[in-house]
């Protein structure tokens, strides 16, 4: 009677150890992979998935919000999978792509977007003061004529250009009560010779 009992609990364990095998090597089979690595303005994003699952793919900015989402909650079967980053209309900074899938758990991957090459950081030599910041309606922007800048935008944390002007004086004042509250970023940019610019990013914050 004991060596019966011996006997199943070596197959008891036996099926739990093939169990494992078998589910344990699927979960760590899936794959995320992102090429290239720092980029300037599109990826590629490539996935594996071992078997049948729904799957999510998402890319979120540093400060946690969803930007792109390929794939969202999808049924996809074994096989391996592609799809182009755009981000052309976002800003230069750092990205997170995750992998969500319902059986296992989920794969984040870092991505850096460069700016386009002959951007440069501008030489701040010359004073630039931007206050009050926080913000609640009007900021004023000041530098010194010295300092030729040609284009003032601004954008949300999405990378969306909500506001831009040609030309500013070295003074000059910018409404922004029409802005929810939240963090913006101010963009100066300035013209260096043939296919070269200059830029300097001020992060905004709108009470």
């Amino acid at each position: 009677m004991k060596n019966i009992k011996n006997i199943l609990l070596c197959q008891k364990h036996f099926l739990c150890l093939a169990f494992f095998c078998l589910v344990f090597p699927a979960l760590q089979s899936q794959t995320l992979n992102i090429n290239p690595n720092p980029f300037i303005q599109r990826t590629l994003a490539s996935f594996t998935l071992a078997g049948t699952d729904s799957v999510s793919l998402q890319l979120i900015n540093s400060l946690g919000q969803v930007i792109v989402s390929p794939v969202s909650n999808t049924v996809l079967p074994a096989g391996n999978y592609q799809d182009s980053l755009i981000l052309d209309n976002y800003p230069p900074g750092t990205y997170f792509l995750i992998l969500k899938v319902k059986s296992g758990s989920s794969k984040t991957m870092k991505l850096i977007k460069q700016g386009p090459v002959g951007i440069n950081e501008l030489n701040l030599n010359a004073s630039i003061k931007l206050f009050p910041n926080p913000v609640k309606d009007k900021l004023s922007l000041q530098f010194e004529s010295t300092l030729k800048i040609d284009v003032i935008s601004i954008s949300n944390a999405l990378g969306q250009m909500i506001y831009s002007m040609n030309d500013p004086q070295s003074k000059q004042e910018i409404d922004l009560g029409f802005l929810q509250s939240g963090i913006y970023f101010l963009t100066l940019r300035q013209a260096q010779g043939e296919n070269k610019t200059g830029q300097k990013v001020f992060k905004v914050v709108k009470e």
